[in-house]
């Protein structure tokens, strides 16, 4: 389990990828103009890993990102 509270900032996004429409949300706090660059940045690499590896294995929860003042860890649906 990973629970993650702040005062975070909503953005959602979509990709259209290999296996459909595949939901993307990312959350951050005070950083937001970092995390602008980041929604970009997570398309272009979810594109690169279907191209190379086959379709993000897991469309039906989507893709999450999380800001976190720590290193942490990765969860798939956060």
């Amino acid at each position: 389990m990973n629970v993650n509270i702040a005062n975070y900032v909503h953005f959602a996004d979509t990709l259209h990828g290999e296996k459909g429409t595949l939901d993307i949300d990312f959350m951050c706090s005070h950083t937001i103009w970092k995390s602008k660059g980041t929604i970009q940045a997570s398309q272009l690499m979810l594109k690169a890993f279907e191209y190379w590896f086959g379709p993000y294995p897991f469309y039906e929860d989507g893709y999450k990102l999380v800001e976190t003042p720590y290193l942490g860890m990765e969860h798939q649906s956060s």
